[in-house]
């Protein structure tokens, strides 16, 4: 394996060569510091669901967060940790981290006993599938 020279044969033939394979040497170093200081992002969402007045998102750390308007206590979410959300009308739903129970808040806030693995909330009706 030889050296690249340039054109120039006064003997440098060689030095272009080598300060460009520092600069990419250097710049590779540069990239790899970068992305290794790089903060983790805190705002990640895991779910988000709509309904026509409002909002509701689902964080990774199992926190919900609605905005919007709607009717009395409808984004006035239960303390907790979640593992789902729907956003239906006049309530939402969602389900509990601890043992896969529905907690609904908003206008209707009756939700069934029992462990769930998907939860939708509509209109005026919410269904939700049960773990066997």
């Amino acid at each position: 394996m030889g050296w690249a020279r340039s054109r120039d044969r006064g003997g440098g033939g060689r030095k272009p060569l080598l300060w460009a394979l520092a600069l990419a040497a250097l710049l590779l170093a540069a990239l790899t510091l970068a992305q290794a200081a790089t903060p983790t992002p805190t705002n990640r969402y895991i779910a988000l669901d709509a309904s026509r007045d409002h909002t509701c998102t689902l964080h990774i750390t199992g926190r919900i967060h609605c905005w919007g308007s709607g009717p009395t206590n409808l984004l006035e979410v239960p303390e907790g940790r979640y593992t789902d959300i729907s956003a239906g009308e006049w309530h939402n739903c969602a389900i509990r981290q601890e043992d896969n129970g529905i907690t609904c808040w908003g206008r209707d806030s009756n939700a069934p006993d029992g462990a769930f693995s998907d939860v939708a909330v509509g209109w005026h009706f919410a269904c939700a599938v049960r773990e066997s």
